[in-house]
């Protein structure tokens, strides 16, 4: 665990893009030390923008923050077109990315459909999508055994492989972290289940091995009490938790929660936190996050 955790942000309004860029370049000058877009191809019929283009326009709208995708389902692209995208985005950025990865949610979500793919071995997947990017992106000839054919394919230029964190809650995703070296980043857990979680990381990782921790939070916009209970409603749905849980990992946006809650997660074991903000006012959350922040002494950056 780092002394001062690292600060990310989720960018808002993703689904029509008219804030994106206004709202990176924000994020930057608040101090930030990245931005997250997340990876929804068919999010059952909301607005949504693919996050490696995205990424990229944000590459040349910034200079140093960095910019991170979470989860992106590498199943869901040929593995050639993704290295090519993640090498494009590197080498337009000076090697910024940041790269969530996951096994594509439940088997019920509709983008497995949307590109005619089947979420069958799922894992098997994820894995060999990271194998076939550690030899395409630095150049190296990859033979992608999983087509037809086992053709090898050399990207050029090569890009340096980015930072890679497994996301996903449990047991599975922590040792795929583990043995992959790799950052581990869940989401919707409360600070006492990441310090046990990050407890039981320590023990399966090598001494001296230990996987960083980025966990996501949500900060709610207490006078937009609509998208409060968007949330909740579309979180009993989707996660399948109850409403008391899902309140108990929802922050209040004033300076005294937020002050607790980021303390707390950095006593569990986090070595980055990314904001999601609930509601509108995402602006004066990012704000008052950034204050509350600097009050604890932490730069927010790398």
């Amino acid at each position: 665990m780092t002394a001062t955790p690292r600060l990310g942000v989720a960018l808002p309004g993703i689904g029509d893009g008219r804030d994106l860029v206004a709202s990176a370049r924000h994020a930057e000058e608040l101090g930030f030390e990245s931005v997250w877009i997340p990876d929804l191809l068919n999010a059952e019929g909301a607005p949504a923008l693919e996050p490696l283009t995205a990424l990229a326009v944000l590459a040349g709208a910034t200079s140093r923050i960095r910019l991170g995708v979470g989860v992106l389902v590498p199943a869901l692209r040929p593995g050639a077109l993704l290295a090519a995208q993640l090498a494009t985005l590197q080498r337009l950025s000076d090697d910024r990315a940041v790269l969530g990865v996951g096994i594509g949610g439940p088997p019920t979500a509709s983008f497995w459909q949307a590109v005619g793919k089947r979420d069958e071995a799922k894992g098997r997947r994820l894995d060999a999508a990271l194998d076939h990017l550690a030899g395409l992106l630095p150049g190296r000839p990859t033979v992608l055994e999983d087509l037809p054919g086992e053709p090898s394919v050399t990207l050029a230029p090569p890009a340096a492989v980015p930072e890679i964190l497994v996301g996903g809650q449990g047991e599975i995703a922590m040792r795929r972290a583990v043995r992959r070296s790799a950052g581990w980043l869940p989401s919707l857990l409360a600070p006492d289940e990441l310090a046990a979680a990050t407890a039981k990381l320590r023990e399966m990782a090598p001494e001296g091995a230990v996987p960083e921790v980025t966990v996501g939070i949500r900060i709610w916009d207490t006078e937009d009490k609509a998208a409060l209970a968007g949330f909740r409603e579309a979180a009993t749905e989707v996660y399948r938790m109850p409403p008391e849980a899902i309140d108990d990992l929802v922050v209040e946006g004033t300076a005294p929660a937020v002050e607790e809650t980021l303390a707390a997660y950095a006593a569990a074991g986090a070595d980055r936190i990314i904001v999601t903000t609930i509601g509108r006012d995402w602006r004066h959350t990012w704000e008052t996050t950034r204050t509350v922040a600097k009050g604890l002494s932490w730069t927010g950056g790398d």
